[in-house]
């Protein structure tokens, strides 16, 4: 969280003042709450158990276009990281993901994440150690 708030956060605001002009699109999140997001360090912590912390304190996003799915490029990912994150001597990750998005659930079940204890049924929370 100190590196966040000392070395991401001014960074991130330098480079994103304000949100840029309307696309016409009405996204269910917008530009503005995602510059909002990106300067609150406290954001990605929110609703994990401190031992969820100490187990898994590293955070994944993966995020694959359609055509790009299903071609062992997220396995491959998660592989990368989970290395890089070892060596580093950082025992675990965790991700959440949208609880109707059931191919997520099924990815992360057989790659082998497991439900944290703050995870819910409306905010699923998974995690996996790095080894």
């Amino acid at each position: 969280m100190d590196w966040w708030a000392r070395e991401w956060t001014p960074g991130f605001v330098a480079r994103h003042p304000a949100p840029g002009p309307a696309t016409g699109r009405n996204p269910s999140y917008t530009e503005a709450q995602l510059l909002h997001d990106g300067a609150d360090p406290e954001r990605m912590v929110r609703g994990l158990r401190h031992g969820e912390l100490t187990t898994h304190p590293a955070h994944l996003h993966i995020d694959l276009l359609p055509v790009l799915q299903r071609r062992g490029l997220g396995s491959r990912l998660i592989d990368t990281l989970r290395g890089a994150l070892a060596e580093r001597g950082v025992p675990g990750v965790h991700l959440g993901y949208a609880a109707e998005n059931t191919a997520a659930r099924l990815f992360y079940d057989r790659y082998g994440f497991t439900a944290l204890p703050s995870s819910t049924p409306q905010a699923p929370l998974v995690g996996i150690p790095t080894t």
